[in-house]
């Protein structure tokens, strides 16, 4: 999220009122990062109840104020309406008051009074936009670890072994091109059969390696990704082989909280070799992910 700018107005009739001048001050600001999607906003003060949110289609407010004093607006936007940047902020202009003088034309016969001096309505005054602070970057994560279960199956001949297994990944970004960031992703995991349980004598462990080129972009709080790349298996105990093959894998993370999300995804593990290995297993994720 890029930095908000605001420029402050003020214009319209000034009122005299008491000892105090009233005016509408009326702030602007610009779209400057095409994915937000709200702005809240607030006049002199921070509190965490009296923000006033509004989407992307509105770009300025008006609000009557003593324009004989100082007023500040703090403006934050966001990506979903949860997590804000840090404030921007302007100060409006000071006006004093200025009485007019009463002029009293001499008394002349058959001559009419001078017609009573209006004060003229003061120019809008346009001040230079403040620079605010750098707002909190937000959903742009540039590593990602993710830890989690899954269940795998031989496809398609489903009567090979059904195992259970625990895997780790680790996911970074490198080039951004528009919407897209492209990085690469390391995925480790182990998998065993149910006799680890039932049989341990006859159980087969399933461990595998490897290293993905990956592509992700967002979709509101959510990011898409897919990967593809070697892989390097075993299967150790019962039967040991190597096998070497692809790992090509969708997924989506949600971001729920700040730093953790929470994952699902898909893999299909296709072994090249060795040829009596050559078949596909389907790998189904359930994980959390930390990002930093």
């Amino acid at each position: 999220m890029r930095k908000a700018f605001i420029v402050a107005v003020m214009m319209t009739l000034v009122l005299l009122c008491a000892s105090a001048l009233e005016g509408t001050v009326t702030w602007t600001w610009y779209e400057n990062d095409p994915r937000v999607e709200y702005y809240r906003y607030q006049v002199d003060g921070q509190d965490d109840d009296k923000w006033t949110v509004v989407d992307k289609y509105v770009s300025e407010v008006s609000v009557v104020l003593d324009v004989s004093v100082l007023h500040t607006l703090y403006l934050q936007q966001s990506y979903d309406g949860i997590l804000w940047s840090a404030s921007a902020s302007t100060d409006s202009e000071i006006f004093e008051e200025q009485a007019a003088e009463e002029e009293i034309p001499a008394e002349e016969p058959w001559e009419p009074e001078p017609a009573e001096e209006i004060p003229a309505e003061p120019e809008p005054v346009e001040e230079a936009p403040a620079e605010p602070a750098a707002p909190v970057a937000v959903y742009v994560p540039v590593n990602a670890i993710d830890f989690g279960a899954g269940y795998m199956n031989h496809i398609p001949d489903s009567s090979g072994p059904k195992a259970l297994g625990i895997f780790a990944s680790y996911s970074r970004p490198v080039i951004t091109k528009g919407v897209f960031n492209f990085g690469v992703k390391v995925n480790l995991g182990l998998y065993t059969s149910k006799n680890l349980i039932f049989d341990t004598a006859n159980t087969t462990l399933f461990p595998y390696a490897g290293v993905l080129a990956q592509v992700s972009f967002r979709v509101a709080s959510s990011d898409i990704y897919a990967a593809l790349g070697p892989e390097f298996g075993a299967r150790l105990i019962t039967d040991p082989s190597y096998t070497f093959g692809l790992d090509a894998e969708i997924g989506v993370r949600y971001h729920r909280w700040e730093k953790i999300a929470i994952g699902f995804a898909v893999a299909d593990h296709y072994y090249l070799y060795p040829r009596p290995e050559r078949a596909n297993r389907m790998e189904f994720k359930a994980f959390l992910g930390v990002t930093f």
